[in-house]
């Protein structure tokens, strides 16, 4: 997925990019998506990108990014179908096969929500390398 922003700050190991959702940056004439008026509409957010190529970048250069195709459907499923499978997954067998109270059963499947929680922040430091944008040309 091909995203366009400006950068709004430069560090020594760290681009920080002011991303614009797509609607923004085709929805009327400035085509770019990095006018102050995507800015103020709110249809933007600010994401850390790499520079695998080492282009020449300065604060306020509008920037196309690639965002890997895969980051969107993981977190899709980490976000929203791991938390119910797992609630499910200890709710089911704790109110059925154990023959567990509705409390308890409620209980179980809470603890199974929790560790889903748990896995995707845990999981979000490990995978952050691989779902950063890379920055693929100065527009």
């Amino acid at each position: 997925m091909i995203n366009k922003g400006i950068i709004r700050t430069i560090t020594d190991n760290e681009i920080y990019v002011e991303a614009f959702s797509s609607e923004s940056g085709e929805a009327h004439s400035c085509g770019s998506g990095s006018c102050d008026h995507c800015s103020r509409k709110g249809k933007t957010r600010l994401i850390e990108a790499d520079n695998p190529e080492n282009l020449p970048l300065r604060t306020g250069n509008v920037v196309e990014m690639e965002i890997p195709s895969s980051v969107a459907l993981l977190a899709f499923f980490r976000i929203i179908l791991l938390p119910p499978f797992l609630f499910a997954a200890m709710y089911i067998p704790a109110a059925y096969l154990l023959g567990w109270s509705s409390a308890k059963s409620i209980i179980a499947g809470a603890a199974g929500f929790s560790l889903a929680v748990g896995l995707i922040l845990l999981s979000k430091d490990r995978n952050a390398e691989k779902e950063t944008p890379r920055i693929l040309r100065v527009l």
